[in-house]
């Protein structure tokens, strides 16, 4: 699945690099992505869920994965509007705009005047699909207890049904994003039900071979006629079994490969049109424009990976590792702080029915109490230091 990821994000960079001239169909990357997201989210959290764990945990965790790469590139797509300003004052971005769209970039969220461009997220459009991802993964904690198989599959439908009837697929930009929502429902919630499904052995173990998939899911995205509306479903299709086959894949030579692909695929994905800016700027400098334009679009399609790389190891991971280390300790010092109340309410409540007695026998009982709270309050100083 992480190779699928990331043979993904790269048709993606490939489409924006040459102007969408090649892979036309690359925006189907994202609800292969959606379908992989609600699978591994589902796989990962179902039972922690169903066994309490907190929803401010679960919403924690996926802050933790997302927004690190999500804060690069929504910071990367206002430095691409303030460059933009400065090399090009006739052609500048009112200065208002750029704080509003800025502003809500950095909260994922999209920007819908009409000041700048038709882009929902203006300075960096890849991140509409971050936001529509967040959306579902906040539905999937918040109606966790709801989501059984048959309330899946009728969301799974209606999504199909509202791509079906939107025609062209839609949500990057501000005249369509109403037509994510029915693509991430299908999608993710789609994922979630394909993997309550494959656990519980309803569907088939296929030992799928990656380069075999990889090839399958390229084919969809080379299609020289764009897809949407009806022609989804087969797509659709196509990319719930490559998933089924992807998830059944026994251990194999191409699997450290397969890690490295993954390890790449969303930094890649987010950072790629603030790389594009910065080769396409270069470029223009030195003469690789006009016909010399795909020199320069084949060189940033095949550093853009490695600069991804960098970025998720020198900044991505470590921060990641940071941000949860830090994350338990909290949760352990609270769940401490809850039991030390708790303790504490209980003894209290011992000592009140003594001290309404009184007599010599519930003296010592209450002698009792009072070492329980200092060993109770000793302990939890301890801990907090």
């Amino acid at each position: 699945m992480d190779g699928l990821r990331g043979i993904a994000a790269m048709t993606v960079v490939l489409f924006h690099s040459f102007g969408g001239s090649l892979a036309p169909n690359a925006h189907l990357a994202v609800d292969l992505f959606f379908i992989l997201s609600g699978f591994v989210i589902a796989y990962s959290y179902d039972d922690r869920l169903r066994s309490g764990m907190a929803t401010s945990d679960f919403i924690a965790k996926r802050l933790i994965r997302l927004y690190p790469m999500g804060l690069v590139g929504a910071l990367g797509g206002i430095l691409i509007a303030v460059v933009h300003n400065t090399t090009n004052p006739a052609d500048a971005y009112p200065p208002g705009s750029i704080a509003a769209s800025g502003g809500l970039s950095l909260a994922m969220l999209p920007y819908l005047g009409s000041a700048i461009n038709n882009n929902a997220f203006s300075f960096n459009p890849p991140l509409w699909s971050l936001f529509f991802e967040l959306a579902a993964n906040l539905a999937y904690v918040l109606f966790a207890r709801w989501l059984s198989n048959i309330v899946l599959m009728l969301i799974v439908l209606s999504g199909l049904a509202g791509v079906v009837m939107g025609g062209p697929l839609g949500g990057n930009d501000k005249a369509t994003i109403l037509l994510g929502f029915p693509r991430v429902a299908c999608g993710f919630f789609g994922g979630v039900l394909l993997c309550r499904l494959w656990c519980a052995g309803k569907l088939p173990k296929v030992n799928g071979n990656f380069l075999a998939l990889a090839t399958i899911v390229s084919a969809f995205f080379f299609i020289p006629k764009l897809i949407g509306g009806w022609t989804f479903l087969p797509v659709y299709g196509a990319f719930v079994a490559v998933i089924v086959c992807a998830a059944g894949a026994k251990t194999s030579s191409t699997d450290k490969y397969c890690a490295l692909l993954g390890d790449v695929s969303y930094p890649l994905y987010l950072l790629h049109w603030l790389t594009l800016y910065i080769f396409t700027w270069a470029g223009s400098k030195v003469g690789l424009s006009g016909p010399n334009y795909p020199i320069l679009a084949i060189g940033h399609w095949l550093c853009a990976p490695i600069i991804a790389y960098v970025v998720a190891r020198i900044y991505e991971m470590p921060l990641r590792r940071l941000l949860t280390s830090w994350w338990k300790k909290r949760s352990v010092r609270s769940r401490s702080g809850l039991l030390h109340r708790a303790a504490v309410q209980l003894l209290r409540r011992i000592e009140m029915r003594v001290e309404r007695r009184g007599d010599a026998a519930h003296e010592k009982t209450r002698g009792v109490v009072d070492c329980e709270r200092v060993a109770i309050e000793r302990d939890h100083a301890i801990r907090d230091q």
